[in-house]
């Protein structure tokens, strides 16, 4: 299985894959996505390592502030075929757009977290969710686990 690696930059979040030519942009303005060059990506000027991701679980939009959400800890449960993983999500984070830091660095005076000491963030139920051990995926794109193995072998 393959480790996202995530960069970032002021305007941008840069995820990359390992054996993948492109990497997949997200600027932190706009929210845009795109696919870009591992060659122009490494003109981008990465300024700073983040971690080591298991896989983007999306982007999410709450009481005004844009997040990046995503895998940080998972373990393999199963493997259907020769190449098909399934991973059970054990620790998820949440990458604040505005200023680039997750909910394990703000809670540990990585920056920028705002509020009060022991205010909950908006996403806290959301986080909780997705951090309660119940949300699997697979590592591999020709695999999903939404549908029965027969649909997906039935074309």
């Amino acid at each position: 299985m393959s480790m996202i690696t995530l960069y970032q930059t002021p305007t941008s979040f840069v995820l990359k894959r390992e054996g993948i030519a492109s990497s997949l942009v997200i600027d932190r303005t706009d929210r845009g996505l795109e696919l870009r060059s591992n060659e122009e990506v490494a003109t981008m000027g990465l300024s700073s390592y983040y971690k080591l991701l298991y896989c983007l679980i999306g982007l999410v939009r709450i009481s005004g502030e844009t997040y990046l959400v995503v895998a940080t800890q998972a373990v393999n449960v199963a493997s259907i075929s020769d190449n098909a993983q399934i991973l059970k999500i054990t620790e998820c984070d949440f990458i604040s757009f505005k200023t680039g830091y997750g909910v394990k660095q703000q809670q540990h005076g990585g920056g920028g977290g705002g509020g009060k000491e022991g205010d909950e963030p908006p996403f806290h139920q959301m986080y909780q969710l997705l951090n309660s051990g119940h949300f699997y995926y697979s590592s591999t794109l020709n695999y999903d686990i939404t549908h029965s193995i027969q649909s997906q072998f039935d074309s």
